[in-house]
C-alpha cells in the first residue's frame, strides 16, 4: 500500500516562544512546509545542512555538484509527500516569515523495497549516502517489527544557524506526536547521526534500539564509508505513539519476561478474536454460566460483535517481547470501545426464548443504557470495554492490572474524560480496584439513617443556571462576608455578582456535588465550588475600599486585595494557580462531609491541569 496525505492546506502543529541570546523574545510556528516554500527548504538542505551534518560533511558532499543535485531530487520527492515540517519566525502580523529550521518527514511503507545493496568504494557521494539510508531502513524493517502498514520516518533535521540553541530541534521532533495523532501513525523511526541530534531526540522521547560505531560501517573493500567521525555512533531511534506501556515480570519458574501493552495491530485481530472465542468465553463467568462455547451460532455472532469493536482501533493487547525487542507471543487483551451519547438507550426485556448470544448482548446493552454514563457525567463520549482477559500461560503476573492502567494514557491521548466497565467476577473487580477504578465513593448516611450517594464532577453547562441560582440565594445568605453586607438585599449587586460567577463557570472547571438517583444518574444539586485559573500576569493593584462604593464592590475589592497581598503565583513561582470564588453545601446536605470532598477534588483537578 502507498500512504498519501489527506488533501487540505498545510497544517500548523505548534507555536513556540523563545528568548534569543540578546534578550529578544521571538515566536515561531511549526507547521507543514507550504509548497511555495519548498525551494527555500531545498536550498537550505543543499547548503547549510550538508555542510554541517556529520555524514554529508565526512564525504565532502558539498564539493560534488552532481551528488548534490541527486540528493536534492531525493529531498524533492520527500517534500512532495506533504508532511515535512518547518519552523518559521512569526512577524508582527502573526504570519510566518523567516525560515528557522525544518525536518524532512517521510512515510515508510510495508511494501517498500527491502533489497540490501552493497556500498562500493566506486560509488559517488550521493550513491553512498542514499544506499546506506536504504539499506538501514531495509535492515530494520519497522513495518515488520511493529506489525504496521506504515510508519513515520525522516531524512533531515536542521535548524538555521541564526536560530540554534533555542530548542527548536526538540520542538520539531515533538511535533511528531501531533502529526502521528492527526494521521493515525503508530510509530516513528529515524537514524540520528551525531551526539547532538541523538541527545535532542532523547529529550523528545525517542529511544535507541539499534546503534553501530561509524568506524564499523564499511564498504565492500572494508573501508569506512563515512570517515572522520571518530568513535561516535549511528543510532536508529524510535518513538511509539500507540504503545502504552512496557511491563517486566518474573514467572513462577523464575524467568524474567518483558511485555509491551499497545493497540492491537490489525494483522493480529484474528488471533485476538480466536482467544476471545475460546479461552475467554470458557472462563468469563456469564459466558460460562450460559455455556456459550457449546452454541456455535452464538459464538459466531459474538465474534462479529467483537470484530466490530476491534475495528474501532483502540483495543489493546499485551505481547511478550522477544530478544530483538519485538512483540511476539500474545499474552492478554482488553477490548475497548468508545460509547457516545447518541447511542440507543432502549431497554429490551430479556426473554427465555433468546439465544445465548442475544441474552449476553442484550444484558450488556441494557446495563449501559440504564447507567447512561454520558448523561451521568455530562459528556459526549466515554471509554468502555467488552472483554478483559489474560492468556492462561501469563496469569498471576499482574497483566490484568497493567491492561486497565493503560486506560490512563489512552484517555490522555484521546481526550477521554471517563471510563466505565462492567466487571463480572470478584477477580476482575479486585483487579479494577488495583487500577484505580471505583464503583463509587463511600456512601454517607443522613441524620435520619438514609444512605445517600453523591458524584462530584465538573458542572455540566446545562446546569450552570441552577448553580448560579444557588450562589445567588443560599450562598450569599450564609457566606460570612456576603451576610455581613446584607448583600441579598441589593439586587443590583447580586445581578453583577451573578454575571461574574457566570464568566467563571464558563472556564469549565467548577465542580458540583450531585445526589445520585435510583437509576445511578446525577439528580439534586447538593453543593458546589466555583473554581478558576488565576494567571501570574493578572493586575496586582491594591484597591482602596471606601464607604461610598457598592456592596458588590466592597466584597470584590476585599477578595482581590487579599489575593494580591498573598500573591500565590509569585509565592509559588508558578505561572498560574487554582483559585476559588465560592464554596457552599446545600442546607439539606450539610454535616455529611461534602465540603471536604469538594476541596479534595482539587487534587485530581490539579493533576489534570
Amino acid at each position: 500500500m502507498v500512504w498519501s496525505r489527506p488533501p487540505g492546506d498545510p497544517r500548523v502543529w505548534s507555536t513556540v516562544e523563545a528568548v534569543k541570546p540578546d534578550g529578544k523574545k521571538v515566536k515561531f510556528i511549526i507547521q507543514e512546509i507550504p509548497p511555495s516554500r519548498y525551494e527555500e527548504a531545498l536550498d537550505h538542505l543543499c547548503t547549510v545542512f550538508i555542510t554541517s551534518e556529520p555524514i554529508c560533511r565526512s564525504i565532502n558532499l558539498i564539493d560534488d555538484a552532481e551528488s548534490v543535485a541527486e540528493v536534492r531530487a531525493f529531498w524533492t520527492t520527500a517534500l512532495n509527500q506533504g508532511i515535512s515540517i518547518g519552523a518559521y519566525e512569526v512577524d508582527q502580523n502573526n504570519q510566518i516569515s523567516k525560515f528557522a529550521g525544518m525536518n524532512v518527514l517521510t512515510m515508510g511503507d510495508k511494501d517498500d523495497d527491502k533489497t540490501i545493496t552493497p556500498v562500493t568504494s566506486t560509488m559517488s557521494g550521493s550513491q553512498k549516502l542514499l544506499t546506506f539510508m536504504q539499506n538501514l531502513s531495509a535492515e530494520v524493517d519497522f513495518c515488520k517489527k511493529w506489525g504496521v502498514d506504515y510508519y513515520l520516518g525522516a531524512a533531515g533535521l536542521d535548524v538555521d544557524t541564526n536560530y540554534r540553541r533555542l530548542g527548536l530541534g526538540t520542538h520539531l521532533l515533538l511535533a511528531r506526536d501531533k502529526i502521528a495523532k492527526a494521521y493515525n501513525i503508530p510509530v516513528s523511526s529515524t537514524f540520528f547521526t551525531s551526539p547532538t541530534s541523538q541527545k535532542t531526540a532523547k529529550k523528545a522521547g525517542f529511544e535507541v534500539f539499534w546503534e553501530k560505531r561509524w568506524n564499523d560501517i564499511v564498504d565492500d573493500k572494508g573501508n569506512v564509508i563515512f570517515p572522520g567521525l571518530g568513535d561516535t555512533y549511528c543510532k536508529v531511534m524510535e518513538k511509539k505513539f500507540k504503545v502504552w506501556s512496557t511491563v517486566e515480570a518474573v514467572k513462577p519458574d523464575g524467568k524474567k519476561v518483558k511485555f509491551i501493552i499497545q493497540e492491537i495491530p490489525p494483522s493480529r485481530y484474528e488471533e485476538a478474536l480466536d482467544h476471545l472465542c475460546t479461552v475467554f468465553i470458557t472462563s468469563e463467568p456469564i459466558c460460562r454460566s450460559i455455556n456459550l462455547i457449546d452454541d456455535a451460532e452464538s459464538v459466531a455472532e459474538v465474534r462479529a460483535f467483537w470484530t466490530t469493536a476491534l475495528k474501532q482501533g483502540i483495543s489493546i493487547g499485551a505481547y511478550e517481547v522477544d530478544q530483538n525487542n519485538e512483540i511476539s507471543k500474545f499474552a492478554g487483551m482488553n477490548v475497548l470501545v468508545m460509547s457516545n451519547k447518541g447511542e440507543d438507550k432502549t431497554i429490551t426485556p430479556m426473554t427465555s426464548t433468546m439465544s445465548k448470544n442475544e441474552k449476553l448482548l442484550t444484558f450488556l446493552h441494557n446495563l449501559f443504557a440504564e447507567v447512561d454514563f454520558c448523561k451521568k457525567w455530562g459528556v459526549d463520549y466515554y471509554l468502555s470495554a467488552a472483554g478483559l482477559d489474560v492468556d492462561t500461560n501469563y496469569r498471576r503476573l499482574g497483566l490484568g492490572t497493567h491492561l486497565l492502567l493503560a486506560r490512563d494514557k489512552i484517555a490522555q491521548a484521546y481526550n477521554i474524560l471517563v471510563s466505565a466497565t462492567f466487571f463480572s467476577s470478584p477477580v476482575s473487580q479486585k483487579t479494577a480496584e488495583k487500577a484505580g477504578f471505583k464503583t463509587f465513593w463511600e456512601k454517607p448516611v443522613k441524620p435520619d439513617g438514609t444512605k445517600v450517594k453523591f458524584i462530584i464532577q465538573e458542572i455540566p453547562p446545562n446546569r450552570y443556571e441552577e448553580a448560579l441560582d444557588h450562589l445567588c440565594t443560599d450562598f450569599i445568605t450564609s457566606e460570612a462576608m456576603c451576610r455581613s453586607l446584607n448583600l441579598i438585599d441589593d439586587k443590583k449587586s447580586v445581578a453583577e455578582l451573578r454575571s461574574i460567577w457566570a464568566i467563571i463557570l464558563n472556564q469549565g472547571i467548577s465542580v458540583d456535588a450531585y445526589e445520585v438517583d435510583k437509576n445511578n444518574l446525577i439528580s439534586t444539586l447538593a453543593g458546589l465550588n466555583v473554581l478558576m485559573i488565576q494567571y501570574n500576569n493578572a493586575v496586582k493593584t491594591i484597591a482602596p475600599i471606601t464607604s461610598t462604593i457598592s456592596k458588590r464592590e466592597k466584597l470584590l475589592a476585599t477578595v482581590r486585595n487579599c489575593s494580591m497581598e498573598a500573591n500565590s503565583s509569585r509565592k509559588r513561582a508558578a505561572g498560574f494557580y487554582l483559585k476559588a470564588a465560592g464554596l457552599v453545601v446545600d442546607p439539606n446536605y450539610r454535616r455529611l462531609g461534602l465540603g471536604t470532598h469538594l476541596l479534595l477534588a482539587r487534587d485530581k483537578i490539579a493533576e489534570e491541569i
